[in-house]
Parts: structure tokens; C-alpha cells; sequence
């Protein structure tokens, strides 16, 4: 395929015909676009990436008294500040780097590590986000928390669907 390819480019461009300029035009759209969109997906979403590790590192370490478990309940309960039920829901999608490195390593065989921090990613700011809601809510503990993941991105752009909940309460230890 390569070779014809390369005779096909060679030949429009030692004739200079029309219809072999057309074909050298749409050539180059069919091979610039993809590579543009990766190197697009590489900068742009690799900055955005980095800038959100960024902010959920901050706001984990601005939340890491927070108590928090899967468990029934994380020590004794302040009866008199009740508990509610706090959710959350993360959407986070690949760009197109993502996408054709995944496609690449699916090819050679491994795990997508690509696709793990991205799960990764969306499950940490899920539960960041049930920590913020109980906070706002003057509580300090969360026990019973779940979290459920999802692929739901449908043809060439994956995406991660997480939804979290937990119980937020009051305990008499943290302040």
C-alpha cells in the first residue's frame, strides 16, 4: 500500500496535471487532518490533563482531613446533626491523541494505560466532589461510599462515566 502510495505522490507531482493536483490535495488532507487533530489532542489535551491532576492534587490536600470509608460508619455519629445522602457524577472523554496511542498499544497488546488514567482521573473527582457537597453541608465523615464506573463513549471517542454516593454525617472526633 505504501509503495502504491508513493508512486501515486511521485507521479502527481512530476505531471503537474489538474486531476493529479487534485489527487496530491486530497492526499495531503487525508494524511494532515489525522495528524494535525493528534498533535492538537497531544498539546492541548495533554495541558488540560496536567492542569486537572493539578487541581485535584490541590483540592485533595485541602480535603484530606476529611474522614471518609466504604465502610457502615467511621466512628461515633453526632446524632443531633443528622446524615444525608450526597452524590456525584464525572463525564471525562479521551482526545484524539488518547485515542490513536490506545489504538497503537491495542495493537501491540498491554494494558491502555491511557485509558486508566482517565478513569483514574474521573473516579478522584467524583469523590472529591461527594467530599465537597458533604462539606458545604457542615458535615466531616462519609461512610458507605460506592462508586460505579462506565465506558459510554460510542464509536471512536471514549469516554468515562463515574457516579458516586456516599452517606455524609457528623462526628464528635473531627473538627
Amino acid at each position: 500500500m505504501i509503495p502504491a502510495l508513493a508512486d501515486t505522490l511521485a507521479s502527481a507531482l512530476i505531471s503537474g496535471r489538474a486531476d493529479d493536483t487534485w489527487t496530491l490535495i486530497e492526499l495531503g488532507f487525508n494524511f494532515c487532518v489525522p495528524l494535525i487533530l493528534v498533535l492538537l489532542g497531544w498539546l492541548i489535551g495533554g495541558r488540560r490533563e496536567r492542569a486537572h491532576l493539578r487541581d485535584l492534587a490541590r483540592r485533595e490536600a485541602l480535603n484530606s482531613h476529611f474522614l471518609r470509608t466504604d465502610l457502615r460508619a467511621y466512628g461515633p455519629a453526632d446524632t443531633r446533626a443528622g446524615a444525608a445522602i450526597v452524590t456525584s457524577e464525572v463525564v471525562i472523554g479521551a482526545d484524539y491523541c488518547k485515542v490513536f496511542l490506545a489504538f497503537l498499544r491495542n495493537l501491540l497488546g498491554g494494558n491502555l494505560r491511557t485509558y486508566e488514567t482517565l478513569a483514574n482521573r474521573a473516579r478522584r473527582e467524583a469523590l472529591l466532589r461527594l467530599v465537597e457537597q458533604a462539606r458545604d453541608q457542615q458535615f466531616n465523615a462519609l461512610c458507605c461510599i460506592r462508586v460505579e464506573s462506565s465506558n459510554i463513549g460510542k464509536g471512536i471517542m471514549p469516554m468515562v462515566a463515574v457516579l458516586a454516593c456516599a452517606t455524609a454525617y457528623r462526628t464528635h472526633q473531627a473538627e
